[in-house]
């Protein structure tokens, strides 16, 4: 089996695993229904509701998720009366943000395929060069963005957030990611200039998400 084949399939899992995370997600926003401040037991046992019998989510997993959509932007911790509570950010619209296929992969792998200005290289060549070019974004972006009181969980989604807007931005031009690069990650600059120069967008797009697909 190629390892192109064998990337395909591992992005197939994951996207499988970030689908399961974004409807907990979207669960967890629609269980605050109109209320935009609700307190964590009482969103608990309304998202075990709208789950239905088979959801075998704890509170402290529960609590994990919301942690999540903080460091997301999603909701953040409030008290009130003395509880703690949890304030919603967005509605359920703002969380549908496309999932990569493996189709979509593919088709990405041809584009830069036929794009490429030096000789031909087969997918599974371009597979390890995004690969190799997603671990070089992912350290970079997490010794930019690691914060002193950071706990695990939180860098990892920071870092996350970055990326899906940093692919969002490259979906419009280069010059779009290089501002939002210059504005928000500043020592990341030159280095993704040159990524861009010598790599490709397309190659770079394909990086970014596999970051999306693979960093849950």
């Amino acid at each position: 089996m190629s390892l192109a084949v064998v990337g395909v399939a591992q992005l197939e899992r994951c996207r499988r695993r970030s689908h399961r995370e974004r409807e907990i997600e979207n669960g967890i926003i629609r269980s605050f229904g109109y209320s935009i401040i609700e307190f964590e037991p009482v969103l608990f046992q309304k998202f075990l509701t709208i789950s239905g019998p088979h959801s075998v989510t704890t509170d402290a997993i529960f609590r994990k998720h919301l942690t999540r959509m903080h460091a997301k932007g999603y909701v953040m911790p409030v008290e009130f009366q003395g509880k703690r509570c949890w304030k919603r950010l967005v509605i359920e619209d703002d969380l549908q943000e496309e999932i990569p296929t493996p189709e979509e992969i593919l088709k990405i792998i041809e584009r830069a395929k036929q794009k490429a200005k030096v000789e031909p290289r087969t997918s599974k060549k371009l597979v390890t060069v995004s690969m190799t070019i997603a671990d070089e974004i992912l350290r970079s972006l997490g010794s930019a963005l690691t914060e002193e009181d950071d706990d695990n969980e939180i860098a990892k989604a920071r870092v996350r957030t970055h990326v899906k807007r940093m692919r969002r931005a490259l979906c419009s031009s280069e010059s779009e990611l290089i501002d939002y690069i210059r504005v928000n990650v500043p020592s990341l600059r030159g280095s993704m200039k040159q990524l861009l120069s010598t790599k490709g967008p397309d190659l770079v797009m394909l990086s970014l998400r596999i970051i999306e697909s693979t960093a849950q």
